[in-house]
């Protein structure tokens, strides 16, 4: 080429040394045979061929024997290993024929590492780095390590943080200590619940240059994140190396949707439970499990009440509870209806959901029987429905028999001539009016009788019942001969037995009764029960009835009482008895003997019939005459 060629288009060949400045094109071949000096760039449309070595856009073909640079031991990236490197490598690791081992370095840093985020936790895999080689003796794979390390680093997360890197896991390399092949550690699960706490799963304890303290992960959430850096370590005790993954943390989950209450159920007389539906995150309705609750806001109004009393109640109730059914809603008033919000949190989630929908209760809280009750005998004061006590005033017991009856025993009797014989009545009585029916269920209707009779042979003379209703008033009620009656007066208003500290007014009532007239008076004694055979008796009964459910009127589940007088018996003798003899008494001697001539008398027999008249009317006392047991006639 002579002078100034910018383009040779059939090839150039050259003898001598060439300099080429500026952009020169060759269309076709060019062979240089010196030197070529170049300052800029060669561009080739297909290849360069310089010797033995073709460069071409494909690839390089290295042939001969071509040289390059031998790195240090402790290079680990893509540069190209010579020989000699590789050598070095080799025998560093290598076994002796007795099966020891010895290294220099720690093992190359691990192939790769990934992670796997989720709503609840998040795994982190990484892959161990490929085998350099087998030995032929032993059989093991190198290069070798004792063990896996996973350290980690992270800023308040829980108000706590971990102050640079700390181990958070050690696990198996592809070798224990012992020289057992072992399965190496190649992933570890991150858990937002419960954090994760540091563990050394092996049997023991390596030491190398710049080895960290430990740490454990608190409970964490989706706003946190954590760095990782993942390492095997050999007994070499040099530093590391390390693969590190950045900004590990939780796939992100949306507040919980807006809670649907389902239905109520289980009803007691401060709580019911509670049936709900939502989406665990809004952000992906497909996710159904997996996402722990961690509380509920429970937005409630009391609307309605069973009480007689006003009632308020409403706030926000705060409820750990980790399932969408049967959440317990505890602390409300007794005989109460609700209007009940609810919103939910998840774990993983700093932002509570919305309130749902308004949704009613089905019922009132209960005792839980839902049958008209709404409070128990614990939130009631107490009552006496037996209190009022029946007492035979002055009568005997006397053992003997009644006229025209053989039969003897010791009876009660009274003597109607004695101005003191009376029948006694004293204290009160009180009871449950309406344990069946409460509150505002206290409807019309007789809830408890009150019954008052005088009874001759065990069937009644006179009788009369007070009935109580749902309408309070001082009921009467009379026995006995006319002008001449027992007297009982109910209380004129109902009592409020609910106890205040409870929320339990307005819900039970009792009343009471007593005797008020003629209760200890011998005139209406002897008016009701004349002398007689007959077997008298006094009593009075309070029962539930069935329009009160058949519920108790007492704090210890009684149903009814019955106060009686026992059974007794009058009589009205006030003579002297008559003795009568039918024969002259006669006097016998049947013994006799003789002392110095004079009689004296040793048996003697004194004969006579007589009667015994007028000594009882209408009970004969049992007695005994000459030693032997009569039973005798009046």
């Amino acid at each position: 080429v002579t002078g100034n060629a910018s383009t040779v288009t059939n090839g150039v060949y050259t003898t001598g040394n060439q300099s080429i400045g500026g952009t020169k094109t060759f269309s076709d071949a060019t062979i240089i045979n010196s030197t070529l000096d170049v300052t800029g760039d060669i561009s080739a449309g297909s290849s360069i061929k310089v010797g033995y070595t073709t460069i071409s856009s494909t690839g390089t073909d290295l042939s001969g024997t071509p040289t390059a640079p031998t790195a240090s031991s402790d290079t680990n990236n893509t540069q190209i290993a010579t020989t000699a490197f590789v050598q070095t490598a080799i025998s560093s690791n290598s076994s002796s024929s007795s099966g020891s081992s010895y290294v220099t370095e720690q093992p190359p840093v691990l192939a790769s590492i990934s992670k796997d985020a989720q709503s609840s936790y998040v795994d982190v895999t990484w892959v161990k780095f490929d085998e350099v080689y087998k030995d032929a003796f032993t059989g093991r794979s190198y290069p070798i390590y004792l063990q896996t390390f996973v350290d980690i680093s992270f800023t308040s997360i829980n108000n706590q943080s971990s102050n640079g890197w700390k181990t958070i896991r050690i696990g198996n390399g592809n070798y224990n200590t012992s020289g057992t092949e072992t399965t190496p550690l190649t992933t570890l699960r991150f858990t937002a619940a419960n954090g994760l706490n540091y563990n050394n799963s092996t049997s023991y304890t390596l030491s190398f240059s710049g080895k960290p303290g430990t740490d454990n992960l608190p409970v964490f959430t989706q706003d946190d994140t954590f760095d990782l850096r993942v390492y095997a370590v050999n007994n070499s005790g040099t530093v590391p190396a390390y693969i590190y993954i950045y900004n590990v943390g939780l796939k992100t989950t949306g507040a919980p949707s807006a809670v649907l209450i389902k239905n109520t159920d289980t009803y007691t007389k401060t709580s019911f439970k509670m049936d709900v539906s939502f989406n665990l995150d809004s952000e992906d309705t497909s996710i159904t499990s997996g996402i722990d609750i961690t509380e509920y806001d429970i937005s409630y109004t009391l609307i309605d009440t069973k009480s007689n009393e006003t009632m308020t109640h409403s706030g926000v109730f705060d409820l750990n509870h980790n399932n969408k059914n049967n959440l317990p809603f505890t602390g409300l008033k007794p005989g109460s209806k609700y209007r009940v919000q609810i919103r939910a949190k998840n774990a993983l989630n700093s932002e509570i959901g919305p309130y749902g929908d308004a949704f009613t209760g089905s019922d009132f809280t209960n005792d839980g029987t839902g049958t008209n009750r709404y409070i128990n005998t614990s939130d009631l004061n107490s009552v006496s429905h037996d209190d009022m006590t029946i007492q035979r005033g002055n009568a005997r017991a006397i053992n003997g028999k009644i006229v025209g009856n053989n039969s003897r025993a010791s009876r009660y009797v009274f003597s109607a001539n004695f101005n003191n014989s009376k029948i006694n009545f004293g204290n009160t009585s009180s009871f449950y009016v309406n344990y069946g029916r409460q509150g505002k269920d206290f409807t019309n209707g007789t809830y408890v009788t009150a019954t008052f009779q005088i009874l001759k042979n065990g069937s009644a003379q006179y009788s009369d019942t007070m009935d109580f209703t749902n309408s309070a008033s001082a009921l009467t009620a009379s026995i006995g001969a006319a002008g001449n009656q027992f007297t009982f007066t109910s209380a004129s208003s109902y009592t409020d037995k609910g106890k205040t500290v409870n929320e339990s007014k307005g819900f039970v009532y009792s009343s009471s009764l007593s005797c008020t007239g003629n209760a200890s008076s011998n005139n209406v004694f002897n008016a009701n029960f004349p002398a007689s055979t007959d077997k008298y008796q006094v009593k009075y009964t309070i029962s539930t009835q069935s329009h009160n459910n058949n519920q108790r009127i007492d704090e210890n589940g009684n149903t009814s009482t019955n106060r009686n007088s026992a059974d007794f018996y009058v009589d009205d003798y006030n003579s002297t008895p008559t003795i009568s003899y039918t024969t002259t008494p006669t006097v016998s001697i049947l013994g006799k003997t003789y002392l110095f001539g004079i009689p004296s008398i040793t048996n003697i027999q004194l004969t006579a019939t007589y009667t015994i008249s007028n000594f009882a009317s209408y009970y004969i006392p049992y007695g005994t005459i000459s030693d032997t047991n009569n039973i005798h006639s009046k």
